[in-house]
């Protein structure tokens, strides 16, 4: 009787397996390569193709994927002058965020159009926040930063009070838009005199400080001036001084013979000065003294031989003494 074939599971087709490659219908059971298959070019996202970017490679496409150098705008300020170039994006315009990273509070761009007098501003997107690349392009150009003008200074309110020898003679206050006031504007807010000499404080008994002045004789104002008290010490200059003025006697062998009063700007009177008040020759001998009878000073002579008065002059009575040049000698006769 014909037995069909074995099962595959049988123990002694399993044992014939292991070291038959062939199975129970005779077939060959051995692992066979795969078949070789045209596989599409690798996807960009690949390791080797990330790699290869990096490099300069092209990607599956066939296309160059290696960085290109961007264009520059050449930009400079108006107060270093020094140009700096600022990269674009790829549509050849120029971010605000570029511009504001290296000029930092620039808000717009401006250049120098050689076919018209005043200077060109470059358009901005403000949507996109990029400036616009102009029409001949940024090259052979260089560009000025624009910033925002500052808002003009908001003028202050200073107080001041006038205190001539320590008492409260009148307030006011004036706008200044500067840490500076002029010691004229002081006298006109207070109507003092064109001469009058001017110092300016501000604290109170010994913490008080005086404002110094600068080249043009203006108070200079302290920080915070806005918030503080002021107080102005005014004062006249002195008078000149005033001439003073000596009494003098001309004395004959005791006998008062003429009086003058001379002004004088010192306490020194010449010879020659005493001569011609009282018209006497210029070889006269005179002498100045003061006090009466016993207690009677002569004045000493300085070294230009004028006579040096004392202390109190002015209250004083002098008295010359000149007495009269001898006769001349008779002329022989012949």
């Amino acid at each position: 009787m014909d037995l069909p074939s074995e099962s595959p599971y049988s123990d002694d087709v399993k044992t014939a397996n292991e070291f038959d490659p062939k199975d129970y219908r005779g077939e060959d059971v051995r692992p066979k390569e795969p078949p070789e298959m045209d596989l599409p070019n690798e996807s960009p996202d690949s390791d080797d193709v990330k790699a290869g970017n990096e490099f300069g490679l092209k990607d599956y496409g066939g296309e160059d994927v290696s960085p290109k150098e961007p264009s520059y705008v050449v930009v400079k300020d108006r107060e270093d002058g020094k140009p700096r170039g600022l990269p674009c994006n790829s549509d050849r315009n120029l971010s605000l965020a570029t511009l504001s990273h290296t000029f930092p509070g620039a808000t717009g761009l401006e250049f120098k159009d050689p076919k018209a007098e005043a200077s060109r501003v470059v358009m901005f997107d403000s949507a996109r926040s990029l400036f616009m690349c102009p029409a001949d392009g940024w090259k052979n150009q260089i560009f000025t930063a624009i910033y925002p003008r500052p808002p003009p200074p908001q003028p202050g309110v200073i107080r001041i009070t006038l205190m001539p020898e320590g008492i409260v003679v009148k307030e006011s206050n004036i706008s200044l838009s500067e840490n500076v006031i002029t010691q004229e504007a002081v006298k006109n807010l207070f109507s003092l005199p064109p001469t009058s000499i001017l110092k300016l404080r501000y604290g109170e008994n010994e913490g008080a400080k005086w404002c110094d002045l600068d080249s043009t004789g203006s108070f200079l104002l302290p920080e915070g001036w806005s918030t503080m008290e002021f107080f102005v010490d005014s004062r006249l200059p002195p008078p000149p001084p005033q001439p003073r003025v000596i009494r003098i006697k001309l004395m004959r062998e005791g006998i008062v013979v003429k009086e003058h009063k001379v002004p004088l700007s010192g306490n020194v009177i010449t010879q020659n000065t005493v001569k011609s008040v009282f018209l006497l020759p210029s070889t006269s001998i005179v002498a100045l003294r003061y006090g009466d009878n016993e207690e009677a000073k002569w004045c000493n002579l300085d070294s230009t031989g004028s006579f040096l008065l004392p202390d109190g002059w002015p209250s004083m009575e002098f008295f010359l003494d000149s007495p009269s040049p001898p006769p001349p000698p008779p002329q022989p006769q012949s």
